[in-house]
């Protein structure tokens, strides 16, 4: 190999080449030497800045390596944690909607339980006392109208009959 071929091996290869060809030139004449130290420098010089251009290219090749890498992984937390967030929340949404349905059903038993019992035992009265609707007065009705609202949590409980034009001379 010449002195005059670039080589991209390391530096101790490159000034081996350098050295091996300032010897056979110092033999020659002392111009030709210093000339010959100046191309050395060089190729020298060039070998470094070839080696330090790939080194900042392998540089950015493993920065944008590592951008990549970093805006994969942060895209399949995102996902991850995304649907994880909404398996959980339908999960919690769920069993919140049981509870509250489950409350509103027992609450809806019991009211319409305890009305259900104020007009049976309306019913029951009329049917005993031989009455017809709208003539059925129910003793105590203030006190099973009470129970009824405790019961069924309700604010108001009213007892309203239809009363025809011809039945209401005689329910006044």
């Amino acid at each position: 190999m010449t002195s005059s071929s670039p080589s991209y091996g390391n530096d101790d290869e490159s000034l081996s080449i350098c050295d091996s060809s300032l010897s056979t030139l110092s033999r020659d004449n002392k111009h030709h030497h210093h000339r010959s130290n100046d191309d050395c420098s060089q190729h020298q010089e060039l070998a470094k800045a070839e080696k330090a251009r790939i080194f900042c290219f392998y540089r950015l090749f493993i920065i944008l390596v590592l951008l990549l890498s970093m805006g994969a992984v942060a895209g399949c937390i995102y996902l991850y944690i995304s649907v994880n967030q909404q398996e959980s929340f339908i999960k919690q949404f769920n069993g919140e909607a049981r509870k509250v349905l489950g409350a509103i059903g027992i609450s809806l038993d019991q009211t319409l339980g305890a009305t259900d019992a104020l007009v049976f035992d309306l019913v029951s009265y009329a049917n005993y006392s031989n009455s017809s609707w709208p003539f059925v007065t129910m003793p105590d009705f203030a006190v099973r109208a009470a129970k009824t609202l405790s019961l069924s949590r309700a604010i108001f409980i009213g007892v309203f009959p239809l009363v025809t034009t011809e039945q209401r001379k005689e329910w006044e």
